[in-house]
């Protein structure tokens, strides 16, 4: 499952640079723009400090799903099973109940990604 969601991600990202499909996507939420791909690569590659500028900069991207695949920030988080990364976004208040658009919520992929059973069980109880 985690290789499903980091190829839908790379994918999605790849087809916005390259201008895939830009007439496709809905319009672009007020404040949040190219950033949304910005966070998601942070995650990825494990850069909290980019990710905190990012938060701090603009604090709408927190529970901002991505338009191809309705994950927020913490869904990403969650598929790398980076519980550092995950905390850090709890820390900062991002919403565990929101589901991705495979209904699946950010704890569900944590769990599957390896995430620590302590950091699961926050992101279950909505911490």
């Amino acid at each position: 499952m985690r290789v499903t969601y980091l190829f839908c991600l790379v994918f999605s990202i790849v087809a916005l640079a390259a201008g895939c499909g830009d007439k496709a996507l809905p319009p672009e939420p007020e404040g949040a723009g190219d950033l949304r791909d910005d966070i998601a690569n942070a995650i990825l590659a494990g850069d909290t400090a980019t990710v905190t500028q990012l938060l701090t900069t603009e604090p709408l991207l927190l529970n901002e799903p991505h338009p191809l695949s309705g994950q927020t920030p913490i869904h990403v988080a969650a598929t790398t099973g980076n519980s550092e990364m995950i905390s850090l976004l709890l820390d900062q208040g991002a919403d565990t109940s929101m589901r991705d658009d495979e209904g699946q919520s950010p704890g569900d992929i944590a769990a599957a990604a390896g995430a620590s059973p302590e950091v699961v069980a926050r992101m279950q109880a909505g911490q």
